[in-house]
């Protein structure tokens, strides 16, 4: 996506680096886990206070971050005793395997009391940890308790030096239990946007609770007290959404179907309902009225709009994450009476029950459905052609997993951006197919399949053995 462009005072990050120092009780002896890419706010969580505490910060490649077997032993070796890592990477670790990590920052989304449940102990600290870029890395904190949890935790208390309030539509403070936004002031705060003075306005407002001229961040989350004084986050007051720990702007999304030659107007919402959790779904209205005939899917009888080179153009433009994972053409989208999109009478987008099964009609099919299956937990006979890695459930942690299945399979190494691109069963077997030939001629091809053809399964297996040193 554009970079907002957020203007952090170094003073701000000083004060963050020493309340994470005195937070966590860092010391020498300390080994940090640097998860964070450098060019994510959280990574000053992990370099900065370990260097100014003088303990070691540990690097990985990022193969080892994305691989949790890898990432398990590396944690091991290292000796890890501090690290902020996000929920659905920690949910795959065993914390009985890391008996020296003594302290968690986990924090980008809600995770359920599970987690920490399993996490927490006498002698590990698991805190849940908020804040937005706005306010520097994280301004509010909550030291879950020894005692099993029953929901999801809290977000907690503001850190030093930062103020919470929770104001109703009007500014004005609610009581405990009352959801309203969240606002955050205190040293912490960035200066605005970089060449953005109106959405600067709009965001950094005056702060009628604190000396003339002190300001504070709209956070746009919707939050409440609870009884104790912790804050409990409740959801958001736009359309900035989180699936699977990843922040996504719905407007984003929907400019970059609209820039998209052929497409007129396009919406984005998220299905909480999909199986295998929240994903995004897309509708189009193309550029010429009547060209799609009201069916769900790209590729519906009428329809003009490329597939391919759709998802080429937004995988340039946005991040993986937040291409969407259905697209339905309509003749118009449907508006409510003040001719704002009314988003209730979107139609469900057509799911692989609805369209006819058709099974793997390849070997290679069938190799990367079995794959599938293991990854997703799925059963591999209702795997079907039309079927998309990410509509059956499919994270971008598992999409990692899934290219090193695959180059085991196949001797052959994918960009994960081709993940996004050929996402159903059929397009990435045609991928793998159209991969393994061009690394033959022709001729070589010919001589090759004639050769495995004569072969039994034993020979093959020693034939692939001495090829590859295994």
């Amino acid at each position: 996506g554009t970079p907002k462009g957020v203007l952090v005072p170094h003073r701000a990050v000083v004060n963050f680096v020493g309340a994470a120092r005195e937070l966590f009780s860092m010391t020498a002896e300390d080994r940090v886990l640097q998860f964070a890419n450098p060019s994510f706010d959280v990574s000053i969580f992990d370099i900065y206070p370990a260097l100014a505490s003088g303990a070691t910060l540990v690097g990985a490649p990022r193969s080892v971050l994305h691989d949790v077997t890898l990432l398990a032993d590396l944690m091991r070796r290292e000796r890890i005793s501090v690290a902020d890592i996000p929920p659905a990477v920690l949910g795959l670790l065993d914390p009985d395997s890391l008996p020296e990590l003594r302290a968690l920052f986990v924090g980008l989304e809600a995770f359920p009391a599970e987690l920490v449940n399993r996490w927490r102990t006498s002698r590990r600290q698991f805190h849940n940890g908020y804040g937005p870029t706005e306010a520097t890395v994280a301004c509010v904190d909550y030291a879950c308790p020894d005692e099993p949890l029953t929901a999801s935790p809290p977000i907690g208390r503001a850190m030093a030096n930062y103020r919470a309030y929770v104001l109703d539509a009007a500014g004005n403070p609610v009581p405990i239990g009352i959801p309203g936004q969240l606002y955050i002031a205190g040293v912490g705060l960035a200066r605005g946007y970089l060449g953005q003075p109106a959405l600067t306005a709009e965001r950094f407002v005056p702060c009628p609770f604190g000396e003339p001229g002190a300001r504070m961040y709209a956070t746009g989350d919707v939050v409440a007290w609870q009884a104790g004084g912790q804050l409990q986050f409740i959801g958001r007051l736009d359309r900035q959404i989180k699936i699977r720990g990843l922040r996504i702007e719905l407007g984003e999304i929907e400019h970059a179907l609209a820039s998209f030659a052929g497409i007129r107007q396009s919406a984005v919402v998220v299905n909480d309902a999909a199986a295998g959790g929240p994903r995004l779904d897309a509708y189009l209205v193309p550029e010429e009225s009547g060209q799609a005939d009201g069916s769900n899917g790209m590729g519906a009888p009428g329809a003009e709009l490329d597939n391919d080179a759709l998802f080429r153009h937004l995988s340039e433009h946005i991040p993986l994450h937040m291409i969407p994972s259905t697209f339905t053409l309509l003749d118009s989208l449907p508006l409510n009476a003040n001719g704002k999109l009314d988003r209730e009478r979107l139609p469900v987008p057509a799911s692989p029950d609805e369209l006819p099964h058709l099974p793997p009609a390849s070997e290679t099919e069938r190799i990367i459905a079995g794959i599938w299956s293991e990854l997703l937990n799925v059963d591999g006979e209702s795997i079907g052609q039309r079927d998309s890695f990410f509509s059956l459930g499919g994270s971008s942690l598992q999409a990692t997993q899934l290219l090193s299945r695959i180059r085991d399979a196949f001797y052959l190494t994918l960009e994960p951006r081709q993940l996004f691109t050929h996402p159903t069963l059929h397009q990435l077997a045609a991928l793998v197919d159209d991969t393994l030939r061009e690394s033959f001629d022709e001729a070589e091809l010919s001589e090759l399949e004639a050769e495995i053809a004569g072969m039994s399964e034993d020979e093959i297996n020693r034939m692939l053995a001495e090829s590859t040193g295994e």
